[in-house]
Protein backbone atom coordinates (compact mmCIF):
# COMPACT_ATOMS: atom_id res chain seq x y z
CA UNK A 1 0.00 0.00 0.00
CA UNK A 2 2.88 2.33 0.83
CA UNK A 3 5.05 1.62 -2.52
CA UNK A 4 1.39 2.46 -4.36
CA UNK A 5 0.55 5.85 -2.54
CA UNK A 6 4.22 7.07 -3.18
CA UNK A 7 3.71 5.73 -6.47
CA UNK A 8 1.24 8.09 -6.77
CA UNK A 9 3.14 11.16 -5.11
CA UNK A 10 5.60 10.57 -7.81
CA UNK A 11 3.19 10.63 -10.60
CA UNK A 12 1.20 13.69 -9.45
CA UNK A 13 4.60 15.25 -9.09
CA UNK A 14 5.52 14.54 -12.75
CA UNK A 15 2.33 16.12 -13.76
CA UNK A 16 2.80 19.30 -11.81
CA UNK A 17 6.27 19.43 -13.39
CA UNK A 18 4.79 19.14 -17.20
CA UNK A 19 1.87 21.15 -16.20
CA UNK A 20 4.97 23.88 -15.10
CA UNK A 21 6.70 23.49 -18.12
CA UNK A 22 3.70 23.78 -20.41
CA UNK A 23 3.00 27.33 -18.62
CA UNK A 24 6.93 28.38 -19.48
CA UNK A 25 6.11 28.00 -22.99
CA UNK A 26 2.44 29.44 -22.86
CA UNK A 27 3.42 32.48 -20.47
CA UNK A 28 5.05 35.10 -22.06
CA UNK A 29 3.67 38.52 -19.44
CA UNK A 30 6.76 39.36 -17.77
CA UNK A 31 4.33 41.91 -15.96
CA UNK A 32 3.39 38.70 -14.11
CA UNK A 33 5.25 38.74 -10.36
CA UNK A 34 5.83 34.92 -11.04
CA UNK A 35 7.92 35.41 -14.15
CA UNK A 36 11.79 35.72 -13.79
CA UNK A 37 13.02 38.45 -16.31
CA UNK A 38 13.60 36.13 -19.06
CA UNK A 39 10.20 35.33 -19.10
CA UNK A 40 10.35 32.02 -18.07
CA UNK A 41 8.08 30.94 -14.88
CA UNK A 42 10.25 30.79 -11.83
CA UNK A 43 9.13 27.14 -10.64
CA UNK A 44 11.16 26.47 -7.48
CA UNK A 45 11.57 28.90 -4.23
CA UNK A 46 14.52 30.07 -3.72
CA UNK A 47 16.92 27.49 -2.76
CA UNK A 48 17.28 29.26 0.81
CA UNK A 49 13.36 28.60 1.55
CA UNK A 50 13.74 25.28 0.61
CA UNK A 51 14.35 23.78 4.14
CA UNK A 52 15.62 20.14 4.90
CA UNK A 53 15.79 18.63 8.14
CA UNK A 54 19.35 17.25 7.01
CA UNK A 55 21.05 20.29 6.39
CA UNK A 56 24.07 19.79 8.30
CA UNK A 57 24.10 16.22 9.00
CA UNK A 58 25.87 13.44 7.40
CA UNK A 59 24.24 12.02 4.84
CA UNK A 60 22.47 8.49 4.99
CA UNK A 61 24.43 6.22 3.24
CA UNK A 62 23.36 3.80 1.10
CA UNK A 63 24.61 1.26 -1.71
CA UNK A 64 22.91 0.76 -5.11
CA UNK A 65 23.96 -0.75 -8.38
CA UNK A 66 25.74 1.38 -11.15
CA UNK A 67 24.99 0.85 -15.14
CA UNK A 68 27.56 -1.46 -15.25
CA UNK A 69 26.57 -3.39 -12.31
CA UNK A 70 28.73 -2.50 -9.92
CA UNK A 71 27.91 -1.71 -6.16
CA UNK A 72 28.43 1.48 -5.17
CA UNK A 73 28.19 2.73 -1.95
CA UNK A 74 28.06 6.48 -0.73
CA UNK A 75 30.44 6.57 1.65
CA UNK A 76 33.26 5.46 -0.53
CA UNK A 77 33.51 9.02 -1.72
CA UNK A 78 36.42 10.23 0.17
CA UNK A 79 37.84 13.89 0.12
CA UNK A 80 35.76 15.25 -3.04
CA UNK A 81 32.38 17.57 -2.72
CA UNK A 82 29.31 15.53 -3.88
CA UNK A 83 26.08 15.99 -5.42
CA UNK A 84 23.65 13.89 -5.42
CA UNK A 85 21.13 14.24 -7.97
CA UNK A 86 17.72 12.59 -8.12
CA UNK A 87 16.22 12.52 -11.20
CA UNK A 88 14.39 9.70 -13.99
CA UNK A 89 14.13 9.56 -17.50
CA UNK A 90 10.88 10.66 -17.55
CA UNK A 91 11.50 13.72 -16.08
CA UNK A 92 11.87 16.41 -18.70
CA UNK A 93 13.44 18.88 -16.63
CA UNK A 94 16.35 16.54 -15.88
CA UNK A 95 17.14 16.01 -19.12
CA UNK A 96 17.54 19.95 -19.93
CA UNK A 97 19.55 20.22 -16.99
CA UNK A 98 22.38 17.66 -18.13
CA UNK A 99 24.48 19.86 -20.55
CA UNK A 100 24.90 22.17 -17.41
CA UNK A 101 26.03 19.15 -15.20
CA UNK A 102 28.29 18.18 -17.94
CA UNK A 103 29.78 21.50 -18.27
CA UNK A 104 30.21 21.76 -14.42
CA UNK A 105 31.35 18.12 -13.85
CA UNK A 106 34.00 19.07 -16.80
CA UNK A 107 34.76 22.22 -14.97
CA UNK A 108 35.27 20.75 -11.50
CA UNK A 109 35.52 17.28 -11.86
CA UNK A 110 38.97 16.65 -9.51
CA UNK A 111 36.89 18.79 -6.85
CA UNK A 112 33.88 16.87 -7.14
CA UNK A 113 31.82 13.77 -7.57
CA UNK A 114 28.25 13.45 -9.12
CA UNK A 115 26.11 10.45 -8.36
CA UNK A 116 22.93 10.15 -10.33
CA UNK A 117 20.20 8.70 -8.77
CA UNK A 118 17.10 7.12 -11.40
CA UNK A 119 13.98 6.98 -9.28
CA UNK A 120 11.06 5.08 -10.53
CA UNK A 121 13.04 4.01 -14.13
CA UNK A 122 12.56 1.07 -15.96
CA UNK A 123 16.40 -0.46 -15.81
CA UNK A 124 16.64 0.18 -19.39
CA UNK A 125 15.51 3.32 -20.04
CA UNK A 126 17.89 4.75 -18.05
CA UNK A 127 20.99 2.75 -19.28
CA UNK A 128 19.92 3.64 -22.48
CA UNK A 129 19.58 7.66 -21.06
CA UNK A 130 22.90 7.37 -19.43
CA UNK A 131 24.60 6.27 -22.47
CA UNK A 132 22.31 9.01 -25.44
CA UNK A 133 23.41 11.91 -22.75
CA UNK A 134 26.90 11.04 -21.98
CA UNK A 135 26.79 10.53 -18.55
CA UNK A 136 30.21 10.17 -17.34
CA UNK A 137 29.25 10.75 -13.21
CA UNK A 138 28.83 7.96 -11.09
CA UNK A 139 25.03 6.80 -12.33
CA UNK A 140 23.06 4.27 -9.96
CA UNK A 141 19.31 3.23 -9.62
CA UNK A 142 16.82 3.12 -7.19
CA UNK A 143 15.72 -0.04 -7.32
CA UNK A 144 11.71 -0.17 -6.00
CA UNK A 145 12.72 -3.85 -4.61
CA UNK A 146 15.00 -1.59 -1.36
CA UNK A 147 13.84 -1.05 1.76
CA UNK A 148 15.43 1.71 1.63
CA UNK A 149 13.29 5.09 -0.37
CA UNK A 150 15.76 6.98 -0.38
CA UNK A 151 13.32 10.05 -1.81
CA UNK A 152 11.36 9.46 1.61
CA UNK A 153 14.88 9.39 3.31
CA UNK A 154 16.14 12.40 1.85
CA UNK A 155 13.09 14.47 1.62
CA UNK A 156 12.84 14.65 -2.61
CA UNK A 157 9.68 15.95 -3.11
CA UNK A 158 10.20 16.89 -6.66
CA UNK A 159 12.65 16.01 -10.17
CA UNK A 160 15.46 17.49 -10.51
CA UNK A 161 16.24 17.63 -6.49
CA UNK A 162 20.34 17.94 -5.56
CA UNK A 163 21.86 17.63 -2.84
CA UNK A 164 25.19 19.14 -2.00
CA UNK A 165 28.05 17.49 0.34
CA UNK A 166 30.73 19.17 2.04
CA UNK A 167 33.97 16.86 1.87
CA UNK A 168 32.63 15.48 5.25
CA UNK A 169 30.00 14.22 4.20
CA UNK A 170 27.48 16.82 5.52
CA UNK A 171 24.42 18.02 3.33
CA UNK A 172 25.29 22.01 2.81
CA UNK A 173 22.30 22.59 0.59
CA UNK A 174 19.09 21.25 -1.71
CA UNK A 175 18.01 22.56 -4.76
CA UNK A 176 15.70 21.84 -7.63
CA UNK A 177 16.55 22.85 -11.61
CA UNK A 178 17.43 26.66 -9.85
CA UNK A 179 20.77 28.44 -10.84
CA UNK A 180 21.18 28.53 -7.20
CA UNK A 181 22.45 25.20 -7.64
CA UNK A 182 25.12 26.34 -9.80
CA UNK A 183 26.02 29.29 -8.03
CA UNK A 184 27.03 27.81 -4.66
CA UNK A 185 29.07 25.46 -6.81
CA UNK A 186 31.01 28.27 -8.29
CA UNK A 187 31.20 29.64 -4.67
CA UNK A 188 32.79 26.13 -2.67
CA UNK A 189 34.91 25.99 -5.52
CA UNK A 190 36.12 29.34 -5.35
CA UNK A 191 36.43 28.92 -1.60
CA UNK A 192 38.88 25.82 -2.28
Amino acid sequence: MRRILIFLLVIATMLESCKEKERQIISKDKSDPAIKNNGSIKSEMPSDLIKSELIGKIAPDFKLKTVSGIEFQLSSVKDKFIVLDFWGSWCVPCIEDFPKMKEYYNKYRNEIEIVGIAYLDLKRNWKLSVKKHELEWVNVIHDKAKEQDLTITYGVDSFPTKFILNKKGEIIGKYGSTDDFYKKIDELMNQE
